[in-house]
């Protein structure tokens, strides 16, 4: 299958420098599950080849976004990276008015707190906060050297079921 080239050593020097970046601020984040990774795409071109990549797998959703297409795919078989498993995979569009870097941007994490319980208990973290005004799924963030992550109530495959429902996305296009 021709995604499977994405989920290379890149992929997981990626995860574990993450995972190290947030040990460093005091986060052990093998207590949540890890919803999704993202890949971001330099231009339109590599996001177009990228679907077409990961078209031999179940696509969840695509979606306007922030005045970009995302889309969500499930991957038949789960990354599997220390005790995480993964299963869904996030490729958004570029931008036409900013410029990336192809590869791994993000992965988010489930959490069952509440944000201000969670932001207590680590009270040393500049979180992101701007993604507590998204009216669903409201997140935290934090930019780390190597990435970011985010920290949200529901699983990525819920929200999508919520914006099909409510004629965000589309489903299976």
């Amino acid at each position: 299958m021709k995604h499977q080239k994405y989920f290379d050593k890149t992929f997981y020097s990626f995860f574990e420098q993450l995972l190290l970046e947030l040990q460093s601020r005091g986060i052990d984040a093998s207590q949540w599950p890890m919803d999704h990774v993202c890949y971001r795409c330099s231009d339109l071109a590599e996001y177009h080849r990228l679907c077409e990549d990961f078209s031999g797998t179940r696509l969840l959703s695509r979606a306007q976004i922030n005045g970009r297409e995302i889309s969500i795919y499930k991957v038949p078989q789960p990354l599997v990276i220390r005790t995480f498993s993964v299963g869904c995979i996030e490729i958004p569009a570029p931008r036409a008015d900013k410029t990336y870097s192809s590869g791994w941007e993000h992965c988010e994490f489930v959490i069952g707190d509440s944000f201000e319980s969670f932001q207590t208990r680590h009270a040393q973290v500049p979180f992101e906060k701007s993604g507590l005004q998204k009216k669903i799924n409201p997140d935290l963030g934090i930019k780390l050297p190597s990435g970011s992550v985010r920290f949200h109530h529901l699983p990525i495959e819920s929200i999508v079921d919520i914006e099909i429902r409510r004629g965000l996305a589309v489903h299976n296009l």
